[in-house]
This record gives structure tokens, sequence and C-alpha cells, in this order.
């Protein structure tokens, strides 16, 4: 019909999507800063952590930054959980960690990790029931109540 007119963005039955921003107000109070969403990916049973990790971002990360190291380990042990924490059962250890067979610990993985023996489509990969071999550190951060237990190598315990 004569005298009518197609909204903007309707010609061609077609629209252009807006990808959605998140905005706030500047920390200097001026205008606003927007950027994109971010995503996580998770996979269970691979490492973020790991340089070699295909959609690692950002610079490689050392757990001990900022930590005072109390020792070295060395743990036998079952995985009971690989989501976004390593737990592992200890079975036998040896050196600075002060833990008791039976007991559970979150393994921590860094940047500096080595994981050798475990591996899926060709990154290394462990899941709940794997046995392990692993060595490490124990670093105390200032207020912690308990030191942190940080990975150097984990291989399979065969």
């Amino acid at each position: 019909m004569p005298g009518l007119q197609r909204p903007k963005g309707a010609a061609g039955g077609g629209r252009r999507r807006q990808r959605r921003r998140y905005c706030r107000r500047s920390a200097t109070g001026r205008g606003r800063e927007c950027r994109r969403p971010q995503t996580a990916y998770l996979a269970v049973g691979y490492f973020p952590e790991l340089p070699s990790y295909p959609l690692h971002e950002g610079a490689a990360r050392d757990d001990t930054n900022g930590c005072h190291l109390t020792g070295a380990f060395r743990l036998f042990g079952t995985v009971s959980q690989h989501s976004s924490a390593l737990l592992v059962k200890v079975n036998e250890r040896t050196g600075s960690l002060d833990v008791q067979p039976g007991s559970i610990v979150q393994l921590l993985v860094d940047s500096r990790t080595r994981i050798t023996g475990f591996a899926r489509n060709g990154l290394p990969y462990v899941t709940a029931a794997d046995r392990v071999r692993s060595s490490g550190v124990t670093c105390q951060f200032q207020g912690a109540s308990s030191p942190a237990i940080v990975a150097r190598a984990i291989t399979p315990n065969d």
C-alpha cells in the first residue's frame, strides 16, 4: 500500500543480531566501560591450568607465588574426583605432607606441573579411580590454616 514504510531492519526479512555487552560505570566515574561476556569451558578430567590445553588463556600460573615453601613430598593414591579440583585419597606419603593414609587431599596443578602417562585426545587427562603417584611441594600462605599441596609431577601408579 502506498505510504507504508517497512521498519528499519525489516528489509529482506532478516534482522541483524546484536551482541549483548556488559557495561558498568567506569572507575573514574566518567562514562561507561563495556566488554563482551567471557565464556568458561569445563571439560571434566582435563587440566585447563596447563599451557598445553587448547583453550588456555592468560599468563602461566605458578601456585607457589606468594607462599613460603615448607618442603617436598611424594604420595601414592587414588583419584576420588577431578572436576574443578583434583582430589586424591592418600594411600602412602613421604616428606612434608602431613596427612594420614585414607585422607583426601586437593592437589593443586599449575603451569609447572608435568603429567605423563595419562592422556585422552592427546591431552593430559585424569579421572576418578585412577591410581596416581605425585611429587611436589607444600607451601604455607600467610593466614592459611593448612599448607597448599602443589603437584610438580603426576604419573600412573602401576
